[in-house]
Order: C-alpha cells, then structure tokens, then sequence
C-alpha cells in the first residue's frame, strides 16, 4: 500500500475532542478536556495554533453532541464592542486571536464509541486526501510542531503514521473505518475501539511506520500530568 499512495502535502487535520475526561473528574463535569486551560488559552486553542503552525488550512474538530467546544470558536460581536467601549486594549488583542481560526469545522459523534468511531465520523468532512490525527488530551513542546513532524514522515515514507500523540492517514483508511462494527465492539468489549486496534489491522512496514517524534509529551487527561503541563505552558502564555 505504502508504494501506491501519492506522496501529498497534508494540509487538512482532524482533533479529537468528544472525550468525557472521566480521570479528570469532577472538573470535567462542566468542561471538556478540550477547553481545560493551559495558561490563559485552552487545550484546544494550542492544538489548533499547531495545526496552523504545521501548513494545516483545513480543520474538524470531533465533538460530543453537548460540548461548548464550538462556542469558544464563535465570535461574540458584543464581546468585541464591549471591550472597545472600555478601551480594554490588551484584552481586545487577546480575543483576536481567534479571529486567525478559519477553516474549523465540526462533527458529532453520538454515542460515544471510541476513537476509531469518533474518526469516522469526520471522514464526510474531510477532502478526499491525506490527513493528520491529534488528540484534545495530548500536548506537546517540540522545537518542530508535533503534527508537522508526523506529516513531514508521511510524505517521506508514503504510509500511514502511528506516532506518540499524533498519526497520519492516507484517506484510503476511510474504507477500513466504514467497514468497523463499532456498537458489536463496544457491547462485547465494554470499552470503545481506539485508533491502536485500527493500526492492529494493518501491516507494519508496508501499510504503516510507527516512530515516535521529539519533544515533550503532556497527556492533560492525567491530573499529574495536566499539572505540569500547566505550568510550562502558562509561561508561554500569561496573559494580557
């Protein structure tokens, strides 16, 4: 398969975000992992702030059917008066950079089946060409972008990607994900089917490479690690 695929720019991304964050409880009763903050930006502000970083111009975001992840991309006219009224200046500047977010947008996935169902359900959205995969609960601080290094591996190799954090599809992966018995899966196994199982159905090395890419990795679904994470990204991003 590898040989075959068209050695494409990867310009379009999907980030998993429908999550329910349970080990993070009860804090995420009320907000998704996605919108957990890091310094005075979200988790998924970074993300997409990534994405752009790495040549992505195309963008769906996977959320649960009640999530207010879209309503952070939203731009609230009366917000933007509000502050020109009171001649907040650095708050203003702060807000604009939303207004750098183009090319968003989002599927649902109901009921909550797993990564691997949560992908599929991004798939009538995408173009029909290679794409990049991010997680709302995995961070990284990395000299080069995280999904740039995953997508620069892909060109290079002419394969799907499985790395730490971050993977690479062919779209020709749409064929496989259509064809999964999701709900059968998730009955017999009590859990829902990741993207690790979906990998498990292909061939290593001539269907696939898996090679984690450098930097620091954060997984914020983790207390500990969400701690951490926060800190080091705070002084990047302090605020107004």
């Amino acid at each position: 398969m590898g040989s075959s695929m068209v050695s494409q720019e990867i310009t379009q991304a999907v980030i998993l975000a429908a999550g329910l964050g349970t080990r993070m409880l009860p804090l995420t009763k009320v907000m998704p992992k996605a919108l957990l903050p890091l310094g005075m930006k979200p988790a998924i502000h970074w993300l997409v702030e990534e994405c752009l970083s790495s040549g992505i111009k195309d963008l769906v975001i996977v959320v649960s059917a009640h999530s207010p992840v879209k309503d952070y991309f939203l731009k609230d006219q009366w917000l933007y008066d509000h502050l020109r009224d009171k001649k907040s200046r650095a708050e203003l500047r702060a807000l604009r950079q939303l207004d750098h977010f183009k090319g968003i947008r989002f599927a649902v996935q109901e009921p909550l089946l797993g990564e691997a169902h949560a992908l599929s359900k991004a798939l009538p959205l995408l173009r029909r060409g290679p794409f990049a995969v991010l997680f709302c609960d995995n961070l990284f601080k990395a000299r080069v972008p995280a999904t740039l290094q995953v997508t620069r591996l892909f060109q290079r190799h002419r394969m799907h990607v499985k790395s730490n954090g971050r993977y690479a599809f062919d779209y020709s992966i749409a064929g496989l994900l259509k064809a999964l018995p999701f709900q059968e899966f998730y009955q017999s196994s009590k859990r829902g089917m990741d993207l690790a199982w979906v990998f498990d159905q292909l061939q290593e090395g001539s269907q696939f490479i898996e090679k984690f890419v450098a930097g620091k990795r954060y997984n914020i679904g983790n207390p500990k690690q969400y701690a951490r994470a926060f800190s080091v990204f705070s002084r990047e991003s302090p605020g107004p």
